[in-house]
């Protein structure tokens, strides 16, 4: 985060590890010499906006790396054998230490900070709940990033401080864990901050819009399409947050921070603090992700989209724009630690788009297409919009306008996922021709069979989490 140094005591209290089981501090400070100040309880907290900004990295890989919707050059081993379906359990990507760090340490905040309110006469009474509906609001979203990516996971409901806690936890359904998200998401709004006095902080911490933008997605996510739609016209109803124009479209990513940003994931070149951009989009030799060659030549925007070219992506080596220039008609490249931008999790043009595709599951054609001609008229498009008034033809267009307007920036995957899974996986034929694009065809066919399992479309519990934990049970699809 922006001009927050990272305490080293939150640093001792919870060092990083690679297993969520390990979470708990490996030296002998024990809670109780620890939770004394409100300067404590900042820490944690921080730690886990921390936590996002260290691994962004793995955020992109998990929206984008099985969709079609960007070219691989020079992913590591691990990233390609997902994206050519060859997924075992001692794959990296299938760790989730991170983001069960992120829970771990909102827990932590939860349990110990009304206690120390009750320790030390300099806190501000009036901050603790506000601080623990944003630690709702980032354990939420942990949690979420969890579901979408493993479907079926353990939820954590204290954290785990000593070496000597035994943690044998089993996993959670799907829907379970929704209504989990739900409930800290509904118990947070009221008492989380509606606004910041710093910059950075506006955007960079959990605020009630962003904590209504997370709740109407997951209730688009569960398929409760009515509550979507009444937390989405909340967000819209933010006074303070609006479209940026046509003109400066680009700046939502150039410079972070702007009038339709809901929450951003935080960097500063100032500050040492760099997005992993360079090795996804820029590096000079070989980026992990292009923009795809067939789109070039076949686009799916119109000449007069401001999001097309030399906007999401430049024609010659096709690098995704959006965050590695400054300025999209002349890009001058960034290089070293200026790559800066912020990772932009919820901005106000998604919030139309969910909206819009609420109402056309809904049947509500008319009042969606109107949420999709905002979106269309920002790009500065005028035409007359010809959308099938049926509800696959709505969600295909609307696939593809999210398309255009995100494509890069970590979510084609999950929504082609959400469309898929509705009414019991109805059109998971969406995921299956995805997923074949990069298979062998020696193993096509094969392969083709086993993608019927929806389990398929979820990555695999790594195998240092099942060997730690006697309780969790591998995901179906990677049993044998």
């Amino acid at each position: 985060m922006k001009r927050i140094v990272i305490l080293m005591v939150a640093v001792i209290m919870f060092s990083s590890c690679e297993s969520w089981l390990e979470l708990k501090p490996e030296n002998a400070l024990v809670k109780e010499e620890f939770w004394q100040t409100q300067a404590d309880v900042e820490a944690i907290l921080t730690s886990c906006y921390k936590g996002l900004q260290d691994n962004v990295y793995e955020l992109v890989i998990y929206g984008e790396l099985r969709s079609d919707q960007l070219d691989t050059r020079s992913i590591d081993t691990n990233a390609r054998r997902i994206r050519e379906g060859n997924i075992s359990s001692t794959n990296t990507y299938a760790k989730w230490g991170f983001l069960y760090e992120i829970i771990n340490n909102a827990n932590a905040v939860i349990e110990n900070a009304p206690k120390v309110v009750e320790i030390d006469p300099n806190f501000d009474k009036a901050e603790l709940s506000p601080m623990i509906a944003e630690a709702k609001f980032m354990r939420s979203l942990a949690y979420f990033y969890l579901v979408r990516v493993w479907r079926e996971v353990p939820i954590l409901a204290q954290s785990y401080e000593t070496d000597n806690q035994e943690l044998t936890v089993k996993k959670s359904t799907e829907e379970e864990i929704l209504d989990y998200i739900i409930t800290d998401l509904v118990d947070a709004i009221p008492n989380i901050k509606t606004q910041y006095v710093e910059s950075w902080e506006k955007w960079g911490r959990g605020t009630r819009t962003a904590a209504q933008a997370l709740l109407a997605d997951v209730y688009l996510w569960k398929g409760d399409y009515q509550k979507s739609i009444e937390q989405c016209d909340l967000v819209l109803a933010d006074p303070f947050r609006g479209l940026m124009s046509t003109e400066l479209w680009f700046s939502i990513f150039s410079e972070g921070n702007t009038n339709e940003g809901i929450f951003e994931v935080q960097f500063d070149k100032e500050y040492n603090q760099t997005g992993p951009w360079n090795a996804l989009y820029y590096n000079n030799v070989s980026p992990d992700f292009l923009y795809p060659a067939e789109l070039k030549e076949e686009p799916i925007y119109e000449d007069d989209d401001v999001r097309g070219v030399e906007g999401t992506y430049e024609t010659k080596e096709r690098r995704i724009l959006k965050f590695i220039t400054a300025t999209p008609e002349k890009p001058q490249y960034y290089s070293g630690k200026e790559f800066d931008c912020n990772f932009i999790v919820y901005r106000l043009a998604e919030i139309y788009l969910m909206k819009a595709e609420a109402l056309a599951v809904l049947g509500e054609y008319e009042q969606a297409q109107q949420q999709v001609e905002r979106i269309q008229a920002r790009a500065g498009l005028v035409s007359q919009l010809d959308i099938p008034r049926s509800k696959e033809g709505f969600e295909d267009f609307i696939l593809m306008e999210r398309q255009r307007e995100f494509t890069g920036e970590g979510k084609a995957w999950f929504d082609l996922l959400r469309v898929a899974k509705r009414n019991n996986f109805e059109r998971k034929d969406l995921l299956i021709e995805k997923l074949l694009l990069y298979v062998d065809g020696t193993d096509r066919a094969t392969i083709q069979q086993a993608l019927q399992n929806p389990y398929a479309y979820y990555l695999p519990i790594h195998e240092e989490e099942i060997k730690r934990n006697s309780e969790l049970v591998q995901n179906p699809y990677y049993e044998n």
